[in-house]
């Protein structure tokens, strides 16, 4: 199933076929990352701080519905949450107009 997510939303550069470089949203880097922090037992500062760091440079340009079910799918909602309180993102702020 990360993979079906993965796809829809990477990301293509390049100027044709053979050039391509495929990349993965900054949604998936984040959720990928807290994933990676929870399986080290929560104490890799690195995965953490790289969360922290895309979350606050994305900002509000981030697909927060997409990161937070994306984070519910891989176990990692809580830790979202938390990462998203410390970069000063709030993750309901878009769900109001749902």
């Amino acid at each position: 199933m990360e993979d079906i997510i993965a796809i829809s939303h990477r990301y293509s550069l390049g100027d044709g076929p053979g050039q391509e470089l495929v990349v993965a949203s900054p949604e998936d880097v984040i959720a990928q990352k807290l994933f990676w922090f929870q399986l080290g037992d929560r104490v890799s500062e690195r995965q953490w701080q790289d969360a922290l760091g895309v979350l606050k440079v994305g900002g509000t340009r981030l697909d927060l519905d997409y990161l937070q079910r994306v984070s519910a799918m891989l176990g990692v909602a809580e830790l979202l949450a938390g990462a998203a309180r410390e970069a000063g993102l709030d993750l309901h702020k878009n769900q109001a107009s749902d």
